[in-house]
């Protein structure tokens, strides 16, 4: 499961934000008990989330954005969540999400003209990749932000 977390107090209050997926604003549903709300999906019922309010009661966080997860911090997170009474669903992948690739291959995009698609060793799997660069050519090492990183903009890689 792709998990990211947040944490701002001065912009969002003492409130942690756990991401776990998407979810259109129009189908947005939560539920709140105690100092859990639980986000989901109202038709299909599908988990986009928890915020964890009063968050310094639970955790010792100092981060100022994207919250550094670990496996203490997740069993952490499941046991406030059990504790308000929802069933903890949160399993995170803390494999890194910023990682050196090699470019095996790269071809120009079918459809696009400023775009190509490149083949991307990254060790333990070889991931195809539609990249915007100009100047990326087969041969290079490459950082590679996979599925679930959060790019200093805010912007969140997700799958297609």
């Amino acid at each position: 499961m792709i998990v990211n977390a947040f944490y701002n107090e001065k912009g969002v209050g003492d409130t942690l934000l756990i991401e776990t997926g998407e979810v259109t604003f129009e189908n947005r549903e939560w539920e709140r008990r105690e100092d859990v709300a639980r986000i989901f999906d109202r038709e299909t019922k599908t988990l986009a989330g928890y915020n964890i309010f009063n968050s310094s009661k639970y955790f010792d966080i100092t981060a100022n954005g994207k919250v550094d997860l670990t496996e203490e911090l997740v069993a952490k997170m499941n046991q406030v969540i059990e504790k308000a009474g929802f069933e903890p669903e949160i399993v995170a992948d803390l494999s890194p999400k910023f990682v050196v690739g090699y470019v095996e291959s790269k071809e120009k995009h079918p459809n696009a003209d400023k775009l190509n698609v490149c083949q991307i060793n990254v060790g333990e799997e070889v991931l195809q990749i539609v990249c915007g660069a100009p100047n990326i050519e087969a041969g290079q090492k490459v950082v590679v932000a996979k599925i679930g990183a959060v790019m200093p903009s805010g912007l969140i890689i997700k799958p297609p």
